[in-house]
């Protein structure tokens, strides 16, 4: 079985620092590492074989990026992501209200993994419909999420958005639970509830660490939050923002929380 390497640090190897003298210690074209380190984030698949993982290991260990050989099969697995869109953060766990799908009720914290933040570029397809130009200047097109009264889609595209949000990860039963800033019903928090979703959101991962200390952050994201704010990462797609949470999900089973690394 292949194993690949996990990264304790949150910052990956840059194809800029470790590129060319991965290939060359490893012996693999410059075209296979670079693709790989640009996937990484946080687990590193690049190997062949165990004798090739282990170069790989004791290169990075070197170089200043601790890390752990792990074979691909004792990888926790992931499940697809679920929409949650009204759940109540209470002393017990997180009770769901309203999901996309699936079972809802309490989820109790000591079943949080960990906590996945950040802002994903997804690219969606927009329908145009022609309109009478308006007075301002505006475009002449409105751009719809699906065609008007049934008439065919006129040219279409894709516009890219970044969205903000959160995927909860637990096990026993594995799931996650995927929060989206803009979209989730933050009335759990009656009269202190703030104007912004953003603002909310915030309150809602902070509320998550208090009641489930042991649940794995970014630590760029747990020292954010303690301060009571929020920049999460960038994922450029969903792709990315899942290969994020592989590794935080996969982290607290490889490293130990109480004496190393972030929590």
């Amino acid at each position: 079985m292949t194993s690949v390497v996990i990264l304790r640090l949150e910052t990956p190897p840059t194809v800029a620092e470790l590129g060319r003298p991965l290939a060359a210690a490893l012996g693999l074209p410059l075209a296979e590492v670079t693709g790989a380190l640009r996937r990484c984030r946080g687990i590193l698949r690049l190997s062949r074989d165990d004798a090739e993982a282990r170069r790989l290991a004791a290169f990075l260990s070197a170089a200043g990026h601790p890390c752990v050989l792990v074979p691909e099969g004792d990888l926790p697995a992931l499940v697809p992501p679920r929409l949650v869109f009204d759940a109540d953060p209470t002393a017990s766990g997180l009770f769901l209200q309203r999901a996309a799908t699936g079972w809802t009720g309490l989820r109790p914290w000591e079943g949080l993994v960990a906590v996945a933040v950040g802002h994903v570029t997804r690219s969606r397809l927009v329908f145009a419909r022609p309109q009478e130009p308006a007075d301002d200047g505006d475009s002449p097109f409105d751009l719809l999420d699906e065609p008007d009264d049934g008439a065919p889609p006129r040219p279409h595209k894709l516009r890219e958005e970044r969205v903000l949000g959160a995927d909860f990860v637990f096990d026993r039963p594995p799931d996650r639970l995927r929060i989206g800033a803009g979209r989730f019903v933050h009335d759990w928090r009656g009269q202190e509830m703030a104007l912004t979703s953003r603002a909310n959101f915030i309150a809602l991962l902070r509320e998550t660490a208090r009641h489930a200390p042991a649940a794995h952050f970014a630590p760029s994201v747990r020292e954010a939050l303690a301060r009571g704010a929020l920049d999460p990462p960038r994922f450029a797609s969903e792709a990315d923002f899942a290969a994020h949470v592989e590794w935080l999900a996969a982290w607290p089973r490889f490293f130990r929380r109480a004496t190393e690394g972030p929590r």
